[in-house]
């Protein structure tokens, strides 16, 4: 019941934080982080970029944004709620190339998975071609090797992806780094002891594009 509640306000508050990122003019956009924050204060945000925690990574590093709510998940207050000790990856969709970034992602659904006890990573990765380049590929399996080069690393017709650059090793690296860094927030539960990622913890959402 505690995670069909949650998984209720999650995605009733989807549409809202979209719309706040992607459609509102800048001053706007402030204004209403602003206020979001005052609404989530026990909720921190920051942010990390890919080549800091993989010096291999040399492409796409556009910052990763972390969102937690130390109350939950370090001091573990009775009046808030549980720490869930899952991990909510937020992948953006497609982005034009020199066009600007929505930096934070979608922070106002960010900051409601935090005060619901969940770790949030909004992860950046290469993302300026769209999956549509496959729409005409006569080789039904196109979408597929597209997608999975960009998750694992690899090569497909369409896209050329370094394993560095994955998704796989960038989300990878930022948990290990971030295990190092603020190991009371204990980030590194989301891998297994053999540095693979622990998906079974992990609840993700992609938005469009990829």
């Amino acid at each position: 019941m505690k995670t069909y509640f949650a998984a209720t306000i999650l995605f009733a508050t989807i549409v809202q934080a979209q719309v706040t990122t992607n459609s509102m003019p800048a001053n706007t956009n402030e204004n209403i982080q602003a206020q979001i924050k005052l609404e989530h204060p026990n909720v921190i945000s920051f942010s990390i970029l890919p080549s800091v925690t993989d010096p291999t990574i040399k492409n796409f590093d556009n910052p990763h944004w972390m969102y937690v709510n130390r109350d939950i998940v370090v001091e573990h207050k009775a009046d808030l709620a549980q720490d869930r000790h899952e991990l909510y990856l937020f992948i953006p969709g497609t982005h034009e190339k020199d066009s600007p970034r929505g930096g934070k992602g979608p922070f106002a659904f960010c900051d409601v998975a935090a005060d619901l006890g969940y770790h949030v990573i909004v992860l950046q990765y290469p993302d300026e071609i769209p999956a549509s380049v496959c729409g005409n590929d006569s080789d039904p399996n196109a979408f597929e090797k597209f997608r999975m080069a960009i998750i694992q690393g690899g090569d497909s017709k369409h896209i050329s992806i370094e394993r560095s650059d994955s998704i796989e090793n960038r989300l990878i690296k930022l948990l290990q780094y971030l295990q190092t860094i603020r190991p009371k927030e204990n980030w590194g539960q989301f891998l297994n002891q053999d540095g693979t990622i622990k998906w079974e913890t992990i609840a993700v959402r992609k938005a469009k594009g990829l």
